[in-house]
């Protein structure tokens, strides 16, 4: 009655609870182990997901080069000249192994030369071997009034220019006009062709066959 009285309040008893202010180091740790968890799981989902992207970009650059590589052998053999000569054969490739080469000369309009000059120029298509068993389609130019020997000595030493890449294999094959059989060889002496044929076998295990026609020179008798 007298605390009361003289205006001291009564001391109540302390909560055996304290106030929690703050996170215990248990949960922190779970927090973080949780957050790493699903920043992991988004990272492999971003990361699968470009690479399914690139390789889709990648697939889709290789075709459109497969494309235009098939457009420019259908206008290369549509506009060959009345006088071209074609000869098939199998060179040495600077001691990287033997490979399948077209020579083709005069070359077609469609391949200026690098000078513009009215020079008479040959071209050849070859199988280049890139050092690692795969061969690269690729292009060059010679001069035509040189010779045999000059020519592929320029050949040798030309700047190839690359069409398509990653090529385990492939094989031309060529037919007289009005003849249905196809022959893996094909001299300069054996006149104009009416049909060419390339095998492709890709690194990828894919093959492919294309066929391109030669339209016969008006007034030429058709070849045998």
């Amino acid at each position: 009655m007298g605390a009361v009285a003289s205006g001291i309040q009564p001391v109540r008893p302390r909560s055996r609870h304290r106030l929690s202010l703050g996170f215990s180091l248990i949960e922190v740790l779970m927090a973080t182990a949780i957050f790493f968890l699903l920043a992991g799981g988004i990272f492999a989902v971003v990361s699968a997901s470009n690479q399914v992207t690139g390789e889709i970009v990648a697939a889709q650059l290789e075709s459109k080069r497969f494309d235009a590589f098939q457009r420019f052998l259908r206008l290369f053999f549509t506009n060959l000249p009345a006088d071209a000569s074609i000869e098939l054969r199998v060179r040495d490739w600077r001691d990287r192994g033997a490979t399948v080469e077209l020579l083709v000369d005069p070359a077609p309009p469609i391949l200026p030369t690098s000078d513009g000059s009215d020079e008479s120029m040959g071209v050849a298509i070859s199988g280049v071997p890139d050092g690692s068993g795969l061969l690269g389609v690729s292009v060059a130019r010679f001069t035509s009034a040189e010779g045999a020997q000059k020519r592929d000595a320029q050949l040798d030493d030309a700047e190839w220019t690359p069409l398509i890449s990653d090529i385990r294999k492939i094989r031309w094959r060529f037919a007289a006009t009005n003849d249905v059989n196809l022959s893996e060889t094909w001299e300069a002496g054996q006149g104009r062709p009416g049909l060419a044929e390339l095998t492709i076998e890709r690194a990828n295990g894919t093959t492919d066959v294309l066929a391109f026609w030669i339209p016969p020179v008006v007034g030429e008798a058709p070849t045998q």
